[in-house]
Formats: C-alpha cells, structure tokens, sequence
C-alpha cells in the first residue's frame, strides 16, 4: 500500500516537472518571438546635441544673376571671409580673396540654373570656423541659395532665395540644423531614406540641413554711381545636430534572444538529467 502511495507521488511529481518545463519553453520561445517582433518595427528615437559648427557639414553658397547671360566674373567682385578661431594674438582670422578668380567662386554649371555660382567648401572652414562672409557685386541684382553641399536642385532640397539689389547691403543670419535619419532597407529592396550614393533619390533624404536664411538688416545707398550691393552671411559657432537612432538595435535584440536560449539550454540539459537520473534508477530496480 505504501509502495503504491509512494508511485503515485512519483509520478504527479514527474508530471508536474513535464508540465512546468513545457510551460517555461513555450514562454521562453514567445519572449524570443517578442524580440524579433519588436526588433522588425525598427523603434526609433531622434538625440538632439548641440556641437560646435566644425563638427558638421557646412552649406554651399550659391549665387545667381536676374540675368542669365552673365559669368562669374562678371558680377562677383570681392570675396571676405571671418573665422571663429583666433590667432595667438587675440585677433580673429581673417580671409580675402578677389571674387573674380576662379578659385574664389566656381560656375554652377547646372541645367537650369544659368549664370550661377557656387563657393567651393574649403578646408579652413572645417578647421577654422566661419564667423561671417562678405560677398560683394556689381551693378547687377542677385540671388543667393544656402543648400547642402551638392545638392543645389536635387529632389527635397529646399531653396529661400535671399536677393540683393543693386546698391543694396544686406546682413543675413544663416540658421541651420544637421539632420540624420537612419537608412532602413525594405524586404521589397526600397530603402526608408535615400544617401548620396544611391542612384534614385525618391523620399526623404538620410541627411539633411533644416536651412534657415533671415534676414536680419537692409542699407540702400541711393546716391552710389557704382551700385555697388553687398551680403553679409553670419554663422553661429554653435548649432543642433539631430541624430535618428534604433531604440532596439539588432546587438541587443540577438543579446535577449541569446540570453532566452541560454536559459532554454541550461533547462533543457537539467530536464535530460533528471531523465537520465529516473532511467538509471529503472534500470538498477530491474536488476
């Protein structure tokens, strides 16, 4: 009778332990499903630092004349620029340039844009910084366009013209914004954001400046023979870099989902034991 009461133990015991560790399989395999669903839906977020204007891109300048037929040289006479960074004796850094050569301003040289020219990103401003620049014109009126490098036209690249008239001084505020998405590639083989390398640009671009030309004051000189016109452009030594980041990138996704398995092995090694252990016990209880 004992023996009977003792079987029946064993066994509800045994059966107990199959049960629970069915059920703890199953709920490890649905956290594993968990991770890979949550991972798929490419949760993001957008981190928002403030870095100094020679940690990011800088944007091209480029400028353009109501009348098309003119070249470079024909309405851009000098170029000026100021830096951030000082010399050892206190005094800004200071560049000028002839805006007549060719090395100051360089044609556009884009379907559409007849005339125009853009100011080439030189390395002294990465190094450097820019405080303002000077741009200064004949008798003519112009146009100029703050855009991300290269991208003067192509899709999604928002142009705010800011004209100067003849005889015209304007000081504009450039404000700007460096902007990151992250690329997603599609099972379909289309991407969420297009790069610089990708043949078809269709949507939104990965990078991007949120470009903001201002103006901030105007002088006519209504007596000049010359109708000399100038723009002044100052920077901000400072701005905001946005960055899209994965909230559960594929690292942490496959650390979870090792994390899941390595329980299931280790569980699934003790419940081998334990059978190993029932079976010898059977075994031993024959003989």
């Amino acid at each position: 009778m004992e023996s009977h009461g003792l079987k029946f133990q064993i066994t509800v015991l045994n059966s107990l332990g199959n049960i629970t560790y069915f059920g703890i399989v199953i709920l490890l395999f649905y956290q594993v499903f968990l991770c890979v669903e949550n991972y798929l839906k490419y949760p993001k977020y957008i981190s928002s630092t403030v870095v100094d204007q020679r940690d990011t891109l800088f944007p091209e300048i480029t400028i353009c004349p109501n009348d098309t037929t003119l070249l470079v040289n024909d309405y851009i006479l000098m170029f000026y620029e100021r830096y951030n960074e000082a010399r050892a004796d206190g005094k800004s850094y200071q560049h000028y340039r002839d805006g007549r050569q060719q090395e100051a301003f360089r044609p556009t040289n884009l379907p559409g844009w007849p005339g125009c020219a853009t100011l080439p990103r030189w390395e002294r401003y990465k190094k450097l910084g820019i405080y303002y620049l000077r741009i200064q014109y004949l008798n003519v009126e112009v146009k100029l366009y703050a855009h991300f490098p290269g991208r003067l036209g192509v899709n999604n690249s928002l142009l705010m013209p800011n004209e100067v008239l003849p005889g015209q001084t304007r000081q504009a505020q450039v404000m700007y914004q460096d902007i990151h998405l992250q690329p997603i590639q599609f099972f379909n083989g289309t991407k969420s954001c297009w790069e610089e390398e990708d043949e078809t640009k269709i949507g939104a671009p990965c990078r991007s400046l949120d470009l903001i030309l201002g103006k901030t004051n105007d002088e006519l000189d209504e007596d000049s023979s010359a109708k000399m016109s100038q723009h002044y452009l100052y920077f901000m030594p400072h701005l905001l870099k946005h960055e899209e980041k994965f909230a559960y990138p594929f690292l942490r996704m496959a650390s979870d989902v090792g994390g899941y398995s390595g329980i299931l092995t280790g569980m699934s090694l003790l419940h081998g034991l334990r059978g190993c252990r029932m079976l010898t016990f059977k075994i031993l209880k024959q003989s």
